[in-house]
């Protein structure tokens, strides 16, 4: 289950917004009405933009890690690029990084190639 901009309560009392958060569906199962959502995501995933890149590379990258989500992608539209991490012993680990006109075939959606070209807007 993919959702967007949905409040994530983490156990401590923190929240966050990520741009989209994925769960596992026997995890999410039986909360998908709550708000804020208490189920910690299995996948989240930050759109860099001018407003929010220094609190998505910074806090909210922190604050994911502490509270033990498996992966974070994080998206930046202006470098037409994708990071993908994985939580390696409470840090965040690159998998790999994929770039404009790439295919995308990572964790945590492994055979499910994502062409890059299709995430970027045509501009004429």
């Amino acid at each position: 289950m993919i959702l967007p901009e949905v409040e994530i309560l983490f156990p401590n009392g923190e929240s966050a917004v990520p741009d989209l958060s994925g769960w596992r569906t026997e995890r999410i199962a039986g909360h998908l009405e709550e708000n804020p959502v208490t189920v910690v995501p299995d996948w989240v995933c930050e759109i860099l933009s001018t407003s929010t890149r220094r609190k998505d590379l910074g806090p909210k990258r922190t604050m994911y890690a502490a509270h033990g989500i498996p992966h974070l992608w994080i998206v930046d539209p202006d470098a037409r690029q994708l990071d993908a991490f994985a939580l390696d012993h409470g840090r965040w680990s690159l998998l790999k990084t994929f770039f404009e006109d790439d295919t995308a075939d990572v964790a945590p959606f492994e055979g499910t190639p994502l062409l890059m070209s299709n995430w970027w807007l045509k501009i004429r």
